[in-house]
Order: C-alpha cells, then sequence, then structure tokens
C-alpha cells in the first residue's frame, strides 16, 4: 500500500510536473521516440526489402516458366519422330536399349526437320522419355541425369528448373500417353541476378537506415523541443516561485515566533493552533527549500565548487549527530568506515545526501532495530552501504522510492510527516557527484542502500 503526501504538496508536484524530473525522464523519452522511428523505418525497409524480392523472384521463375513452355511446346511435336530414331539406332546397331540415350544435335539439317532447332540457349535441355520413363534422348546442355518423376511437373534444385510435359496421341478417338517431354535450364543465371539483387537491396538497406538514423535523431529533436522549451520555463518557473515565497514565509515565521514566545498569554486551544501554524510554515519551508535544491540540480545550477572531502569524516560526523536520536529510540547505529577514501565533491550537498538516507533508515527502523553504515572500495570507487532492519519496501514499490512526493505508507513506521524529497534530493546529489544510488529490500527483513561515488 502506498500514498503520495498532503494535497498542498501534490499541488506542488503538478507545477513540477517534468521540470523535477531530472534530466532522466526527458532522456528517456527522447530515447524511446528515436527507438520508434528506427523501429518504425525499419520495418518498413524490411517488409519493402522482402516485397521487392518476392516480386522480383516471381517475375524470373515466370520468366524460366515462359521460356521452358515455348521449348516444350516445340520439342513436343517431334517425340513421334525421336521414338523412331531411337528404335531405329537400337536395332541397326543393336545397341542394348537399357544403355544412355543418344544426343541429338541442336541444329540439326538432316534427315528429321525438328523443332528443338529453337533452342538458342546453351543453358537449356530437352529430354525425350518414352511412356515407361525411359529415356530416348538429350540434347542441349548436359547435366547430371535426374530420373524422371512425372508426378512432379516443375522441379527446382540448385543446378536446375525443370518442366515435364506429358504427350498424348489420339488414336481411335482416345487419348493415349505416348511419352513424356523435360525441358530444363540452368539457374545459374537466376541465381546470379538474385545474388545482385541481396546485395543492392543489402547496401540500400544500409544506406537508408542510416539515412533514417539522422533524420529519426533530427526528428526527435524537433518533436522534443516544445516539451524541453516547457520544461525549461517550469523550472525557471520553481526557481523563482521559490525565491518569492521565502520573503512572505519569513515574515510569516518571525510572526509565529513571537506569538510562540507569548503562549502564556493565551488560551490553551489558541496554544495549540499557533503550534499547528508553526509546524505547517516549517514544512512548508524545508518544502520550498528542497524544490529550489532539487531545480538547481536538474538544470545544473549546484555549487560547482569542488573539493577533496574524506567520506568517513561525513559519516562519523552524521553517526555522532544522530546519535541521541538514535539512542531514545532504542535503535543500535553501527559503522565500519575506510580511512582516506576522498571524493571530489560539494562540502554541503554530500552531507545532505548521507544525512537523507540515514534519516530515511530510522524513520522506517522500529525499536530495538540496528542501522549499520560501511564502506568499501572498488573500481575507483567507493561504495557506502546503509543497512538498516526495519519493515522493508515491497518489490513492486522499489522503483517508486527515489519519486518525488512519493512514500510508503506502512504500519509500524515512524510517521513524522516527510515530504516524499529524500530520496530524490539524495539521488540528484549523487548523479551529480557522477556517481550512483539504488537500494535492495525485502518486506519485514529491512533496506540497504548503496552509494557509488568516484574516488579521487
Amino acid at each position: 500500500m502506498s500514498r503520495y503526501s498532503q494535497p498542498a504538496k501534490q499541488s506542488i508536484r503538478i507545477l513540477q510536473g517534468y521540470a523535477n524530473g531530472n534530466g532522466d525522464r526527458y532522456s528517456r523519452l527522447r530515447w524511446r521516440l528515436l527507438l520508434s522511428y528506427l523501429a518504425v523505418m525499419l520495418a518498413t525497409f524490411g517488409i519493402s526489402g522482402l516485397a521487392t524480392y518476392g516480386l522480383f523472384l516471381k517475375s524470373l521463375h515466370r520468366g524460366m516458366d515462359d521460356r521452358l513452355s515455348v521449348l516444350a511446346d516445340g520439342a513436343a511435336h517431334s517425340l513421334t519422330d525421336v521414338q523412331k530414331q531411337w528404335l531405329t539406332q537400337v536395332m541397326r546397331k543393336r545397341v542394348d536399349p537399357t544403355q544412355l540415350a543418344p544426343t541429338l544435335p541442336i541444329d540439326n539439317d538432316g534427315d528429321l526437320d525438328i523443332s528443338w532447332q529453337n533452342m538458342r540457349s546453351p543453358r537449356q535441355r530437352i529430354e525425350w522419355f518414352d511412356k515407361r520413363s525411359q529415356l530416348l534422348a538429350t540434347s542441349g546442355r548436359t547435366f547430371d541425369f535426374v530420373p524422371l518423376q512425372p508426378d512432379r511437373p516443375s522441379a527446382h534444385n540448385n543446378q536446375l528448373y525443370s518442366l515435364t510435359r506429358s504427350i498424348y496421341k489420339n488414336i481411335n478417338g482416345q487419348k493415349m500417353l505416348q511419352g513424356y517431354i523435360r525441358v530444363s535450364e540452368s539457374v545459374e543465371v537466376l541465381e546470379g541476378e538474385l545474388s545482385y539483387l541481396r546485395w543492392v537491396l543489402g547496401l540500400g538497406g544500409i544506406v537508408g537506415l542510416g539515412l533514417t538514423g539522422l533524420g529519426s535523431i533530427w526528428l526527435t529533436q524537433q518533436s522534443l523541443q516544445p516539451i524541453q522549451r516547457n520544461l525549461q520555463q517550469l523550472q525557471q518557473f520553481t526557481v523563482d516561485a521559490s525565491h518569492e515565497l521565502r520573503s512572505p514565509l519569513t515574515a510569516v515565521k518571525i510572526e509565529v515566533d513571537g506569538l510562540r514566545s507569548d503562549l502564556a498569554d493565551l488560551l490553551p486551544v489558541n496554544r495549540h493552533r499557533v503550534e499547528v501554524i508553526s509546524k505547517g510554515i516549517e514544512q512548508i519551508r524545508y518544502l520550498v527549500e528542497d524544490l529550489l535544491l532539487l531545480t538547481r540540480l536538474d538544470v545544473n545550477l549546484g555549487s560547482q565548487e569542488r573539493q577533496l572531502i574524506a567520506i568517513d569524516e561525513i559519516l562519523e560526523d552524521l553517526l555522532e549527530l544522530l546519535e541521541s536520536q538514535a539512542q531514545n529510540r532504542q535503535i543500535t547505529l553501527n559503522s565500519k568506515l575506510l580511512s582516506h577514501a576522498h571524493v571530489n565533491g560539494d562540502r554541503t550537498q554530500l552531507p545532505r545526501l548521507f544525512r537523507n538516507l540515514l534519516d530515511n533508515a530510522l524513520k522506517y527502523t522500529p525499536s530495538g532495530g540496528n542501522i549499520t553504515v560501511t564502506m568499501d572500495r572498488v573500481k575507483g570507487a567507493v561504495n557506502v552501504k546503509i543497512i538498516d532492519t526495519g519493515v522493508g519496501i515491497a518489490e513492486e514499490h522499489l522503483p517508486l522510492v527515489f519519486d518525488r512526493f512519493w512514500q510508503a505508507d506502512i504500519d509500524g513506521a515512524d510517521d513524522r510527516g516527510g515530504l516524499g524529497l529524500g530520496l530524490a534530493i539524495a539521488q540528484s546529489i549523487a548523479r551529480s557527484h557522477q556517481g550512483e544510488i539504488r537500494v535492495d529490500s525485502q518486506l519485514d527483513r529491512g533496506s540497504c542502500f548503496h552509494v557509488k561515488l568516484p574516488l579521487a
């Protein structure tokens, strides 16, 4: 179960909107738009390329079918003459009919006036078969012999594209099977054309994808310009509003503090009202200061002064400062710190980062619990862990813990009216120092916040 803070804080959150989304939300939006453009264009290029390739392949096959059909029609009229010639050769030469069939010349000007003379391409081949599928004669290019399959009118392998025709003869009004004609053509040229087409489509696709990528970047920038202007305006509004609110808040706070000094002269009901007003003003003052800090971090207006800072000294000071508060709540503070762990950072922001994390641990750790702070070095960075034995965070809430104005409503937590900005500020400070922060947690087991900062 989760909740957001009070309506006043929600209204300011609406004003903030994307303005206080750090650069991450804007960056994620930019990448989503860019990847969406690229995905759409890539799908368009892919479908167009496949369609072009398919149409071209179909056109090549249709052209080959037409050529082979014409050749088969011409050769079909000569089947009877081929059968007679084959039978004559077998009888004259006493050749075994099961032996290889004779090869007939393409340009035949002898006894037979047959139409396979029209076969001019050296890539083509004609085969005549009798009705028992026995090869009678061949003409044209020589290929490896493939047994006839009358039930397959066309066939395609790595070498040939073949077309088979059944030839019938009308005898006494009945169609009688006379034999078969099989015409074939090498697919070398077809494969060469397809290979060239694939190369052209691939090269064109790479060039097109590159141009699309550049166009997508430009379109993304154009699409995000209005959003970026609105973000800048909202950020500027937040800065201006925070500055303008400081003065009246200070004036009201001075008056309320004056009333608090004279509480003895007030009725009990009015004393309570003054205390409520004082707490409300203090909460609004913290909220304004936090919003101003977040906005400055968002637009990189935070302090640019970097000093050599010892992280162990910051943590020791904070632990000493919070010791009495932890004792009052019967919480044990433990530490295992490293010496000489220095980073280049802001002397006011880094203590704020770790103070927010420790305050969060104290808030969600019940009496009798433990909070442990450890440090270790890892690959040129210092890793600080703040481990508590508190109520923990549900797994579905882990992605929300660094969202602004979000708070977990957990039974057993010390509800002291937080604003829901502490962890967001900690994350912004860590990122402004080229570091990172993450959390591991389990319900009823506790949480562990990891802060990783580059060593000086």
